[in-house]
This record gives C-alpha cells, sequence and structure tokens, in this order.
C-alpha cells in the first residue's frame, strides 16, 4: 500500500510537471517583441540586442496573440495629447532587466519599467508624490484599451505623472476584460472635473496586486468605475493616500440615471489614509459593491463618511472587514449612510470618532455577526459595542498623526477570535488560491494565510493562528510564558 501511495504521488508530481512545461512552451511560442529605451542594434524589436526604443511602436506591430517585454526605464507616450494604445488580444510585460530569455525570469519590483506622462522631461520628481512636482502638460491616460478582451494583459509597471483626463493614468472601455496585474499607481493627478486615475468605463477588468499611493482626483482618487455594464473583479488591492476633491477618496462607484447599476467585487484589499470631501475612502453612488477581507484605517471625510459614503440606492455587502480610526470632519461616522442598503458579516467598527460609528439617516445598517463599538449586541451574533469586555485586544493600535496606521491582526484572548459565521463567509468564486475550486469558501485572509482556524472564522480580514502567533512572536509583542 505504501509502496501504491508512492507511484501515485510521482505520478502525480509527473502530471504537474508536464503540465508546467506545456504551459511555459505554449507562452514562449507566442510572438515577442522587445522594447528598451537603451538598445542600440537595429531597432526592429526582434531581440533585446535590436529592441524598439519607443513602447509605442512596439504596440503598434503587436498583434493579438503576441507579447511585447519591456525591459527597465521610463516610457513616455509621444506628446501630451497621445497615450499608450493596447489592442485586443495583446499581453504586455514590464520588469526585465534586458537579458531574459523566458518571461518567468523577470522581477518587476527590481527592475522598474515606469509608464509617464512626463512627456517634456520637466517635471520635479521622476515619480511625484505632490501636485505641483508636475510641470507643464503632461499626457494623460498614459495607457488606453478599449474592447480588449481577456487575453488582453498589463503586468509589471509603475503608472505615474499621467494628467489631464478621465483616467489620468490608465482609461478602459466598451466591454474591456483584460487582465491588470503588478501594478502600480503612484503620483497621477486628474485636476478639475476630471475623475480617476484608473478609469473603468463599461468594462470588467480582472486587477491583481495592483496598489494606488498618492494620487489625487475631483472624484475617485484612485479608481472611477461606471457604466451599465461594468462589473469588474479587485482581488489583493492597496490604497494609500488617495485624494479625492469630492467624492470617493479612493474608489468613486456613481451611477447614471436610467441604467442598469455598476458593480465590482474587492477581495483582500486594504485602505489606509485616503482623504475626500465625502467618503474617505468609497463613495457608493447608486452601486452594487461587495467587499471581502478589507481593511480601513485613517481614512478621512472633511464632511461626512470617513470611510465611506452610501447613497441613492447603494447596495454595499462589508464581510471580514476592519474598519478602525476612519474619521469625518462633520458628522456621520466612519460610514455615511443614506437612503441605501448597508450589510456587514463578521466586521469590526472600532475608534472611528464619535459614538455616532455608522450615520443611519434613515434606513439601519443590517449587521450579523460582527462588534460595532457603541452599538448594544444580542441579536444576530453581534456582539456587544457598548461592553469594554469585548474591547478588540490589537498587536498595535495606529498612531495616525506619525502615519502609522497599526497592526490590527489579533492578539491572543481578543474577545474577536472565534465570534464570526462560517456560513456568512462568501464562495471563493474567483479562485483566489489558484487550485481550481470555486465553489469552496474564501480560502485565505488579507495575509494570504488560511481564512479558518479553529473551526469557526474570526471577525475582520485576520485570522488568528496560534502556531503563527509562536512563530511571529517577535511581532505580536506577547511576553514569554
Amino acid at each position: 500500500m505504501k509502496n501504491l501511495k508512492i507511484m501515485q504521488l510521482m505520478l502525480a508530481l509527473l502530471v504537474v510537471m508536464n503540465t508546467a512545461t506545456a504551459s511555459n512552451v505554449a507562452a514562449q511560442s507566442a510572438t515577442v517583441w522587445y522594447v528598451d529605451h537603451q538598445a542600440s542594434g537595429e531597432n526592429d524589436g526582434s531581440s533585446w540586442d535590436n529592441a524598439f526604443n519607443d513602447l509605442a511602436e512596439a504596440l503598434d506591430n503587436a498583434e493579438a496573440g503576441a507579447e511585447v517585454w519591456v525591459a527597465a526605464g521610463l516610457y513616455t507616450p509621444a506628446n501630451a495629447s497621445s497615450s499608450f494604445n493596447l489592442g485586443t488580444g495583446v499581453a504586455l510585460y514590464g520588469g526585465f532587466n534586458g537579458t531574459e530569455d523566458e518571461r518567468d525570469a523577470r522581477n518587476w519590483t527590481a527592475n522598474q519599467t515606469i509608464l509617464s506622462g512626463d512627456v517634456d522631461g520637466n517635471d520635479l520628481a521622476e515619480i511625484p508624490t505632490l501636485p505641483n512636482q508636475i510641470v507643464g502638460d503632461n499626457a494623460g491616460p498614459i495607457l488606453v484599451a478599449n474592447a480588449a478582451g481577456p487575453e488582453t494583459r498589463v503586468d509589471g509597471f509603475t503608472v505615474t505623472a499621467g494628467t489631464a483626463a478621465n483616467g489620468a493614468g490608465m482609461r478602459l472601455t466598451n466591454g474591456t476584460v483584460m487582465v491588470l496585474e503588478n501594478i502600480d499607481f503612484l503620483g497621477n493627478f486628474a485636476g478639475s472635473n476630471n475623475e480617476g486615475i484608473l478609469d473603468i468605463d463599461n468594462a470588467s477588468p480582472r486587477l491583481n496586486q495592483v496598489r494606488f499611493l498618492n494620487n489625487v482626483a475631483q472624484r475617485g482618487g484612485a479608481i472611477r468605475i461606471q457604466g451599465s455594464n461594468s462589473a469588474p473583479v479587485l482581488t489583493r488591492l492597496h490604497f494609500e493616500n488617495n485624494r479625492a476633491l469630492n467624492n470617493g477618496g479612493a474608489l468613486y462607484m456613481p451611477s447614471n440615471e436610467g441604467q442598469a447599476i455598476p458593480s465590482a467585487t474587492l477581495i483582500n484589499a486594504s485602505f489606509l489614509g485616503n482623504q475626500a470631501s465625502e467618503g474617505g475612502a468609497i463613495t457608493c453612488d447608486g452601486c452594487l459593491l461587495s467587499i471581502a477581507n478589507g481593511l480601513f484605517v485613517g481614512n478621512v471625510a472633511t464632511s461626512s463618511g470617513g470611510m465611506m459614503q452610501n447613497v441613492n440606492d447603494g447596495d454595499v455587502t462589508l464581510t471580514n472587514v476592519t474598519v478602525w480610526s476612519n474619521r469625518p470632519t462633520n458628522n456621520f461616522g466612519a460610514i455615511a449612510h443614506f437612503n441605501a442598503s448597508t450589510t456587514l458579516h463578521n466586521s469590526l467598527f472600532w475608534d472611528n470618532g464619535s459614538n455616532n460609528a455608522i450615520g443611519d439617516f434613515d434606513t439601519a445598517v443590517t449587521a450579523s455577526h460582527s462588534l460595532v463599538q457603541f452599538r448594544p449586541g444580542g441579536a444576530d451574533g453581534n456582539l456587544n459595542g457598548m461592553d469594554p469586555a469585548n474591547t478588540p485586544q490589537v498587536v498595535r493600535l495606529p498612531n495616525l498623526p506619525g502615519f502609522d496606521f497599526g497592526d490590527l491582526r489579533m492578539l491572543a484572548g481578543s474577545p474577536t477570535i472565534g465570534q464570526g459565521s462560517n456560513a456568512l463567509l462568501p464562495a471563493d468564486e474567483f479562485d483566489i488560491n489558484d487550485n481550481g475550486d470555486t465553489s469552496e469558501p474564501l480560502p485565505l485572509d488579507l495575509d494570504g494565510n488560511t481564512r479558518v482556524v479553529g473551526g469557526t472564522i474570526d471577525l475582520g480580514p485576520f485570522e488568528y493562528d496560534e502556531l503563527l502567533n509562536l512563530i511571529f512572536r517577535d511581532r505580536f509583542q506577547e511576553p514569554e510564558a
């Protein structure tokens, strides 16, 4: 029996190896166009030595099924009125050092490949962090995709210094269902009456491992999602220090009168230190939004809704979300909620200012198996937020004047451990662990660790694991027994 099991394991390993080999061969059989701004050969894109210097030229030559490999460096559109146009079925990869023979050999974090709007080369920083560091006329959108299919991909880039248009960094329109992965949107600025650094308009892309840092727009400091055909899936996203002058410091989802509402699904997302007039992190204006394993810390609204503004028949479901230290300047606490539906599952609201942590103007927020500070529990498995004994025990509290968002993983003995409902965890419809099982419950927490430990799920995005707690004892700051 033992030998049989060994043979079965060896056979399974051979199958995996053969599958991986076949996949790699298929990937490498695609037509590849090479781009390197420092190449000095024939400039025909046929190899690294003869690479195109101009990314736009490579994209003009690439047809469906082709890949464009881009070496580290800075690339700009031709002028302030132009963009990089991505054809459907074209896969655009950055992060190469200019010697690789295989795509998997690239390192996009070490070999920073920058798509910049600084066409005249006079910005005060290569990657701006403040609006006044952008000088003159910059391009925007920097990259555009229209009706791009699922084989279309952008992977391994930093998008920066885009200005002017809706979608200063990137604009996806008319049914685009492409993939964006391993991308940083840094220091883009959409000015008066412009919305979203990434503008998703009647499109349903899949985003994975994308960060938005230090971007500014009129509405939607990072992303605007609009249009009746928009239903993007956003996994492993990070929004930090983005700003909207009006609504939605990180995410703005408006509906258009008479059309179907835009929808979005966020899984494993963090929103830290974003700011707007209304909806410090999110404004849902008649949208349909689902967030699972979400962390909201230090978001600020100068008017109302430090974490979120949900209005005009918006429908928002928050599952295993922690909302901590989000502040409105005026009122309505962490959530400003008007004529809308907000549902909390397995979630935690704490230290969000006044005792009005959720501003119910006309309808109540529905909560189950959650802990909301200053609100009584009892029904539907909710913990009593008026009882000091239910104060969550976390690794490190935020220190927001010092821009420290804390560490809100739970310590042993926290009353939030094991207080959720496994039945409320959504299915892994988008297969975030890539195991092919889309019917299982979400298998991973915000850290990428096992989502349910000890039989019953915890509140918030992080699952407490005693073994990991022992391994990382110094991080968890627990004294020796």
